[in-house]
């Protein structure tokens, strides 16, 4: 799949020309010939002196970065450098078997391009046209299977919490606590890598959903949470585990564990697995008392 990357630079001076990146622009990868749609999609790592912006395009897995520096000498540039190269995408929606079985082929269809709208320019950023579009369907389809945009939000929410809660389920419960969180944290941490694009969605816009779905969601957090509980418990009788503070070991294991999603792309050079053996062995850290001074 081709990838183009649009870099644009910005060395503002003391009178800075303000620039709009509110709006759809489009450029013409001089490499591929192709036009590309850009819009504003993430901000993220921004500082007193830079800033950098992800945009959504309208090439499937392709990925644009804007980045702002100011320079020493305060001189005004500007520089675009493309790279049209082959790769993996940054945003895979998951196999449709990942869904409700129950659910129509073409509201599967829906929910997997829902999934990659949602990652590239959050709930508020995508329009139901899209969504439809990406799952190759009429504008006003996505209507006839879903209530509404928070419909597909909440479908693809709830799928996603259920399939961590039966994957954590389906370990086998036994070993030293040591050994169960160990292996209880890289099945959490493989499965928010692996999903990460509705991992994203399942962990930081919950917002947007309504009373009534949000509750739904809530309860099904309670279940995972009380997995971890209950062996961070167990460790913490016999002082393998600390027990001064179970909830704050509890908070930062769940937040090392569901940050993955925010940064993790297919387009990286870590896989699952190897963040996963990684953060378990940081989740034990975490959780084992300091040494008696």
């Amino acid at each position: 799949m081709s990838v183009s990357l649009l870099r644009l630079v910005w060395w503002p001076g003391r009178t800075t020309r303000k620039c709009d990146i509110s709006s759809v622009v489009t450029r013409t990868c001089p490499v591929s010939k192709r036009s590309v749609n850009c819009w504003p999609s993430l901000i993220r790592d921004v500082s007193e002196r830079s800033v950098v912006i992800e945009w959504a395009t309208n090439i499937p897995g392709s990925l644009v970065r804007l980045q702002r520096h100011e320079n020493q000498e305060g001189i005004l540039m500007a520089t675009r450098v493309w790279n049209d190269q082959t790769g993996p995408a940054r945003y895979v929606a998951p196999d449709p078997d990942f869904w409700d079985p129950k659910l129509s082929d073409a509201a599967r269809r829906l929910l997997g391009s829902a999934v990659l709208c949602f990652a590239r320019n959050g709930f508020y950023g995508t329009r139901t046209r899209d969504i439809s579009a990406g799952a190759k369907l009429s504008a006003g389809s996505l209507y006839t299977m879903f209530d509404s945009k928070e419909a597909v939000f909440f479908e693809i929410t709830r799928s996603g919490h259920i399939d961590t809660l039966a994957c954590l389920n389906a370990d086998p419960g036994d070993g030293t606590p040591t050994e169960r969180l160990q292996r209880l944290v890289s099945i959490y941490v493989e499965w928010h890598a692996r999903y990460h694009t509705v991992g994203r969605a399942c962990q930081h816009d919950l917002a947007v959903l309504t009373e009534e779905h949000f509750a739904e969601i809530v309860e099904l957090r309670h279940q995972i949470e009380a997995i971890f509980r209950n062996v961070v418990e167990e460790g913490a009788k016999d002082n393998t585990f600390d027990a001064a503070d179970i909830d704050g070991v509890l908070r930062a294991i769940h937040s090392l564990s569901i940050d993955v999603t925010r940064w993790y792309g297919l387009d990286g050079t870590e896989s699952p697995q190897s963040i996963a053996a990684l953060y378990s062995k940081f989740a034990l850290r975490i959780a084992t008392p300091p040494p008696s001074s």
